[in-house]
C-alpha cells in the first residue's frame, strides 16, 4: 500500500454519500496490511468524518472489523462492545434504508459472536446459516457486499466437517453459480477437488488454507487460529467419503 493510496481513499471516504461509503470503505480494508501493529491511522480516517446516523453507522461497521481482524493485538472488547451499541437500530426496522448497511452489520455482528463469543469452537455451518439468513434482506446480489458474503459462506464452507446441512448450503451455491467463479488457482483447485472427486489431498488442502489466509484480515485470523480445526474438518470429510471411493475401485473376483 502507498501513501498515494491510502490518501486517495480517504478522500472517497470523506466526500462518498451513503450509499457510496460502503464501497470507500471496503477499500481502506482492502490497503491494511494485515495482520498490522499499528492499526490507528486507518482507523482515524474512519473516525474523521462526521454525519448522520446512515453515514457514521457504516463508518462505525468497518472500525470494528477492522479492530477485530486486522492488529496483532487481541482486541478491546469492552470498546468494542460500546461501538456495537451505537449500532442496535440496524437491527430493527428504522435506522438506515439502505439494505447493504444491514447486511454488512448483520454480516460484522455474527462474525463478532462467532469468533469472540464465549463458545470459541469454530461452527462453521451455523454460522454460514446466519449469513444466509442475512442474505434475504436484499433481491439484487449484484453489490461488492453481497459478493463479500457468498466469498465467506463459500470458504466457510469448504472448511467445515461433514454436516448434513451442507447440502442445502451446497445448493445455495450451485444455484447462484459461486461455484462456477474464479478465486485463485488455488482455491478454485481445491473447490473442484472438494465438489468433484472423492478424496481431496493434503497437498490441495494446505494450498487452498494458505490462499485462503491471504484473502482479508478475518480469513487470515480464522486459518491462524483454528489451523488445527482445519484440518480436523478436512479429515472429517476425507473420511466421510471413504464408503464413496472405495466403491469406484473395481472388484476382481475370481
Amino acid at each position: 500500500m502507498s501513501d498515494e493510496e491510502l490518501a486517495k481513499v480517504t478522500q472517497e471516504i470523506a466526500l462518498a454519500g451513503p450509499a457510496d461509503l460502503l464501497i470507500a470503505s471496503r477499500k481502506l480494508c482492502r490497503l491494511i496490511p494485515f495482520p498490522s501493529s499499528d492499526l490507528s491511522k486507518y482507523i482515524l480516517v474512519l473516525q474523521s468524518r462526521q454525519g448522520p446516523f446512515e453515514i457514521t453507522s457504516v463508518l462505525t461497521i468497518y472500525e470494528i472489523e477492522i479492530l477485530l481482524f486486522y492488529g496483532t493485538d487481541h482486541p478491546n472488547l469492552e470498546y468494542i462492545e460500546l461501538r456495537l451499541k451505537t449500532l442496535v437500530p440496524l437491527s430493527g426496522k428504522t435506522g438506515v434504508e439502505d439494505p447493504y448497511v444491514k447486511v454488512k452489520y448483520l454480516d460484522l455482528l455474527t462474525d463478532y459472536q462467532y469468533f469472540y463469543g464465549s463458545d470459541r469452537e469454530l461452527k462453521s455451518m451455523d454460522l454460514v446459516n446466519k449469513k444466509l439468513n442475512s442474505l434475504t434482506l436484499v433481491s439484487d446480489f449484484n453489490h461488492p457486499v453481497v459478493e463479500d458474503l457468498q466469498l465467506k459462506i463459500l470458504l466457510l464452507y469448504l472448511m467445515s466437517g461433514a454436516d448434513f446441512r451442507k447440502k442445502n448450503v451446497k445448493q445455495y451455491l450451485l444455484e447462484e453459480e459461486i461455484f462456477h467463479k474464479s478465486y485463485g488457482d488455488a482455491i478454485d483447485q481445491y473447490k473442484e477437488a472438494y465438489i468433484r472427486q472423492p478424496l481431496v489431498s493434503p497437498g490441495l488442502f494446505q494450498a487452498f488454507v494458505e490462499s485462503a489466509s491471504q484473502i482479508d484480515g478475518l480469513f487470515h485470523f480464522v486459518c491462524s487460529k483454528y489451523s488445527t480445526r482445519l484440518l480436523e474438518n478436512f479429515l472429517d470429510v476425507n473420511i466421510s467419503k471413504l464408503p464413496h471411493y472405495f466403491s469406484l475401485i473395481p472388484s476382481h473376483r475370481n
